[in-house]
């Protein structure tokens, strides 16, 4: 379980007492819950500094976001960071919830805030990274896009926690061919120097894998999309497409599940959109649980097939996925009109036998 979604689980319980005097029951059926209407935003998460420092980022829901075929999963939030009497707020944010790591902290006074923000609570710098802003394991380098205002020309930029920043690649309007180019590019990182992250091929959808030590990015894979890696770095998921259509990457959409850049993709059956659905891991159980909208899927990890081992269909969306022995852990976000409104946690076993 990565650093942040650890933060998110670990701060859970201060997002349950925002709810007690609501009377909102945690671990109740969703049939019987009674989910309170509440005035004023909704804090998401509340996470403190690592090693027990005064820091602290919050996250508050506002709104539900209009402008998407999926408003379900994208809300406006704030941000805001306090430490030592100083406060930073990153204001107006679009917010994907199935997103993890929406807040980051780095050391005892730099953030990383909605994958795009990097921040000194003190005051001595901040950088904006466009999207798909990612931690390398040892909290050491931050990596993350940046796009030219007005145009199509775009650098993936390598950052240390200094604020030194480096070209690792860019690509310019005709390397990407179309101008629309789908669902938004990701990055992670296998170890502590070795990075993957999304970019265009011949014009088309591809991953690069980029040496911090060598300073070189070589191609991965071709017609793939949406990277993401295990914490160890063992599985790695992401989306077939041989080309970007408007506003999803299309083509024969296929969530694939792949053991190193070796293993045989296998692809995760009954996924409706997978361009929007994101993967959590259990590395020790070799096991992945898929968030595909309202739908939890638990899947074990053969070497040339994955089995099936649980599914829920919940009302709400879920948020901080965890992989456990015994089954997935999350919660699940309730809305009225809109408006985030509740969590309730949920626990989804995996079936017997498997």
């Amino acid at each position: 379980m990565n650093h942040g979604l650890k933060n998110l689980i670990a701060a859970v319980t201060i997002v349950f007492c925002v709810f007690s005097f609501l009377g909102c029951t945690l671990l109740k059926p969703v049939a019987d819950a009674v989910l309170p209407e509440q005035d004023g935003p909704l804090i998401l998460i509340s996470v403190p500094e690592p090693g027990g420092g005064m820091g602290l980022a919050t996250v508050e829901i506002r709104q539900e976001f209009p402008f998407t075929d999926d408003p379900s999963q994208y809300v406006f939030a704030d941000f805001k960071v306090e430490k030592e009497g100083k406060t930073l707020e990153l204001l107006d944010q679009l917010v994907y919830l199935a997103d993890q790591d929406l807040a980051v902290w780095l050391d005892d006074h730099r953030v990383l805030l909605n994958g795009s923000f990097l921040a000194d609570v003190t005051g001595e710098g901040t950088i904006g990274l466009t999207r798909a802003g990612s931690v390398s394991p040892d909290r050491t380098y931050i990596v993350g896009w940046s796009v030219l205002t007005g145009g199509r020309k775009s650098w993936v930029l390598l950052s240390a926690l200094d604020f030194s920043l480096s070209t690792i690649k860019s690509f310019s309007t005709e390397d990407w061919g179309t101008p629309e180019y789908g669902s938004a590019p990701r990055a992670c990182w296998l170890d502590e120097i070795t990075v993957l992250f999304d970019g265009p091929y011949q014009q088309s959808p591809a991953v690069y894998q980029y040496d911090v030590e060598s300073g070189r990015a070589r191609l991965l894979f071709e017609h793939a999309w949406g990277i993401r890696a295990s914490l160890g770095g063992k599985y790695l998921t992401y989306m077939t497409c041989t080309t970007w259509g408007s506003g999803t990457a299309d083509g024969p959409n296929r969530l694939v599940i792949r053991r190193g850049e070796r293993g045989e993709p296998l692809e995760i059956p009954s996924v409706d959109s997978p361009h929007k659905a994101k993967v959590y891991w259990n590395e020790e159980i070799n096991t992945a649980a898929v968030v595909d909208g309202t739908t939890v899927l638990a899947m074990r990890i053969g070497d040339t097939r994955l089995t099936q081992i649980a599914k829920q269909v919940v009302s709400g969306v879920p948020l901080a996925v965890e992989v456990t022995t015994t089954g997935v852990r999350f919660l699940e976000l309730f809305r009225k009109d809109g408006v985030p409104i509740a969590l309730i946690e949920r626990f989804l076993f995996f079936a017997e036998g498997k």
